[in-house]
């Protein structure tokens, strides 16, 4: 399925500004337990879902998409691609699956919203004092542009579910590379760049090895996300990866650019 990570009427590249300006410092995040807490995020989004489609309860969804992903035709697709053809396989319309898919990232991107931490915006308002360009780079479906409480905040979103950037998610530096582009359209002048996230192993060391700064968020409240795809093995050898410190370590994004400068 083509996955859009956008709403409505968009512009033609809805994870880009069209503002350019210079900027000496990018400051990138992960989205997912770094914004906001991923579990009920997706609760909610299954739950918007399975209100307006009685055919897709939650957890037949879910238990579809495992299903599908042990299988090796499905071992490799995207997250996007696994849910869409769970869609289809309850609702029996591949057509309709894919219009479903769209629904269930704008009830994401809407509950987001509503569950982001409380430090987010201040931290987004200290950052947009500072004049830093700011952007997100994640492995999800969704898109801050798209979120109005935070899209004034954002100039560019990369994701690893979009098609030209599939199958390279983090820990890969292709999609951070992509990143770099998309800031260098926007103005950015191979200045300072710092990146932000949750995960020692797809935020932390990926980054490092690029020659970017770091800042690991860890919230005492993160819990396990039930809902990932990805094998206890995976997960395990990921996580062996995570072989360098980051610059900075907080529980909370309250204050960020000010510690940073």
């Amino acid at each position: 399925a083509q996955v859009f990570l956008f709403c409505g009427q968009q512009a033609a590249n809805p994870s880009l500004r069209t503002r350019t300006r210079r900027a000496a410092v990018v400051v990138s995040f992960d989205l997912d337990d770094t914004l906001w807490p991923v579990v009920p995020v997706v609760e909610e989004a299954n739950q918007q879902i399975a209100k307006a489609h009685e055919e897709l309860a939650a957890e037949e969804v879910f238990a579809a998409m495992r299903r599908l992903r042990r299988q090796p035709a499905w071992e490799n697709s995207s997250y996007g691609d696994v849910r869409c053809a769970a869609y289809t396989e309850l609702l029996g319309d591949k057509t309709a699956a894919e219009a479903v898919l769209q629904q269930w990232i704008c009830a994401r991107n809407e509950a987001g919203a509503i569950h982001l931490y409380s430090d987010v915006i201040p931290c987004l308002e200290g950052l947009a004092s500072s004049g830093a360009m700011v952007g997100a780079i994640t492995n999800g479906l969704s898109n801050p542009i798209e979120i109005p409480k935070l899209s004034e905040f954002f100039d560019f979103c990369v994701s690893a579910e979009e098609e030209t950037i599939f199958p390279h998610r983090k820990p890969s530096p292709v999609i951070f590379e992509e990143a770099f582009v998309r800031a260098r359209n926007l103005g950015w002048t191979d200045g300072a760049w710092w990146h932000v996230g949750d995960d020692l192993a797809i935020d932390v060391a990926a980054a490092s090895r690029l020659g970017l700064r770091t800042v690991y968020v860890d919230r005492p409240e993160r819990v396990e996300n039930r809902f990932s795809l990805t094998s206890a093995e995976k997960l395990a050898a990921r996580q062996a990866e995570a072989d360098s410190e980051p610059d900075l370590t907080v529980s909370s994004l309250r204050g960020l650019a000010d510690k940073i400068q």
